[in-house]
């Protein structure tokens, strides 16, 4: 579960709340289950689960929920909550499937925005594997891509990536690249590996 938003009231009757909501993208989570958050790798159980002020026992895929947990861990917007059984690859080099979205050609120079989920990090595009030829599929060498491209990438984070690869969990496995320039959304990536 990404966390879209820290709860932290600090009135008198909530002095001591502290709650980390968000949707379930993929799989459940359940009352007492070990949890990690990503990318600090902290550790808890979660202690309370929410929905429209009703508690839980368990929450499965798709349900926005707000999870409590026992200990006072470092949580941030954008942080990774997860089974502690099912972590997810953690890297901040990953090769990724790139279908290029944008008149302007992609420039190896220049510095763009990952957004996966709702985290958004700064990330440069170290090497470009191969592009796709659509009419035969082959694999071909490529400097550059041009609007429509589609291809393999080695992509560099600023810092740590919790996600999956594409194949075994969609809901996790994506993400978007963006033109800090503009503004614009450039490109569309599929995570395929972490690179070592």
């Amino acid at each position: 579960m990404p966390v879209q938003w820290v709860i932290r009231p600090q009135t008198d009757d909530l002095h001591d709340y502290r709650g980390y909501a968000g949707r379930v993208l993929s799989g459940s989570f359940h009352l007492n289950d070990r949890v990690t958050v990503l990318p600090s790798g902290f550790s808890s159980y979660i202690s309370r689960i929410e929905s429209a002020e009703t508690e839980l026992l368990e929450s499965g895929t798709g349900r926005s929920v707000t999870i409590h947990l026992k200990d006072d861990v470092d949580v941030s917007r954008g942080d990774l909550i997860v089974n502690s059984l099912y972590q997810p690859k953690l890297s901040s080099m990953i090769e990724a499937d790139l279908c290029w979205m944008d008149t302007r050609p992609l420039d190896l120079t220049v510095t763009y925005l990952l957004q996966h989920n709702n985290k958004v990090t700064k990330c440069k595009l170290r090497e470009i594997l191969y592009k796709v030829n659509v009419n035969t599929l082959e694999r071909v060498a490529a400097e550059s891509f041009q609007l429509n491209d589609i291809g393999r990438v080695v992509i560099k984070t600023a810092g740590e990536l919790a996600f999956d690869l594409y194949q075994e969990n969609k809901a996790n496995g994506g993400a978007i690249l963006i033109d800090a320039r503009t503004n614009l959304t450039v490109g569309a990536l599929m995570f395929r590996a972490a690179v070592e």
